[in-house]
């Protein structure tokens, strides 16, 4: 039963004339508890009784954001309140303190119904404020930050001071140049072949002949150059050695006849005397797939004999692999030869 004086919960009840309360739900209206039964006792019926409640709500501890000064010290509060008890993580039991040093600070508080609430905080006392400032400039460019000039790439500081409430800052830049497109044109090369493609990665590439293209055909040897403006506006050039390697015409006839006459005696490669190779293999095979002859000798030539025998007549297949001096790729060809008397 509800005596009418529960802490946190005064319930005054209207009484009947005979000096009796009647029995009745109590609904809570306040942050704890929940529903009561009770009837009223200890009343007279010349008292006039109504019904009240006090309503404790959720205390909002904020003791805000995280916080940067430069000022000697802050001041740290709660909202007033007649609260149980106050600890802060100083030790002081205070509404309000003031913290001279870097670090984190927390309160916790006590209402008189026993419940807790609490918040935490971070410091930073400073003397001055630092700023990072990143910018990117074109190389051989000039960059002019805060009155100074600037033409290389690095880190610099520089200190604004303020007046004495507030921060002096420093400021501290980083100054790089612009991602570049360093031999975009690729390294010097020696091609094989009668043209080369050279590509840059701007459809506005400007050749060294004033053609304005991503890509350029070559069909000289030579230096050859280019440039562009980049999406960032940093003008880049680069240059580059085209070396034509043209590969040397390899003739093979499609008949032989090894008759000892003299002519046409032995089949193999012709090709001019100054053609030089890396790597050389030239093979014959007859319908079935056996290999007859095998050479790694640019002067050998096939007789047409078989292990010492003479082959007759017949069409047979030749493979040539060859590499050429200062030529990466290998060149495979083949063909057929027809052996006749």
């Amino acid at each position: 039963p509800l005596n009418g004086n529960e802490p946190g919960l005064n319930v005054y009840l209207d009484m009947e004339q005979n000096g009796q309360g009647s029995s009745m739900t109590l609904l809570n209206q306040s942050s704890y508890g929940g529903i009561i039964d009770a009837s009223a006792i200890g009343f007279t019926a010349n008292t006039p009784y109504t019904i009240h409640h006090l309503d404790y709500a959720e205390i909002a501890i904020d003791l805000g954001g995280d916080l940067f000064s430069c000022a000697a010290a802050v001041p740290l509060a709660i909202p007033a309140g007649d609260y149980k008890s106050v600890q802060w993580s100083t030790g002081e039991t205070g509404d309000a303190i003031e913290v001279s040093s870097s670090g984190t600070y927390s309160v916790t508080v006590e209402t008189e119904l026993c419940k807790f609430y609490s918040d935490t905080i971070t410091i930073e006392l400073d003397d001055y404020l630092e700023i990072n400032q990143i910018y990117e400039f074109c190389e051989n460019d000039t960059l002019f930050l805060h009155g100074q000039t600037f033409t290389e790439a690095g880190i610099y500081l520089d200190t604004s001071v303020s007046s004495s409430s507030a921060c002096d800052t420093i400021f501290r830049m980083i100054l790089r140049f612009a991602a570049p497109f360093p031999n975009f044109l690729g390294p010097d090369t020696t091609v094989c072949g009668s043209s080369y493609r050279l590509n840059s990665p701007s459809l506005q590439t400007t050749w060294g002949d004033g053609r304005i293209a991503a890509t350029l055909e070559v069909t000289e040897s030579g230096l050859y150059s280019a440039s562009f403006v980049d999406d960032q506006g940093c003008l880049n050039r680069d240059t580059v050695q085209v070396q034509l390697q043209q590969q040397h015409h390899i003739y093979l006839p499609n008949a032989f006849s090894p008759n000892f006459d003299g002519i046409n005696d032995c089949f193999g490669p012709l090709f001019s005397a100054d053609l030089e190779f890396s790597s050389y293999r030239f093979s014959i095979y007859d319908r079935w797939g056996e290999r007859l002859f095998d050479s790694r000798s640019p002067t050998d030539c096939w007789d047409g004999t078989f292990l010492g025998t003479a082959l007759q007549p017949g069409v047979f297949v030749w493979l040539l692999e060859t590499r050429q001096v200062n030529c990466p790729e290998e060149e495979v060809i083949k063909g057929l030869v027809e052996l006749v008397n």
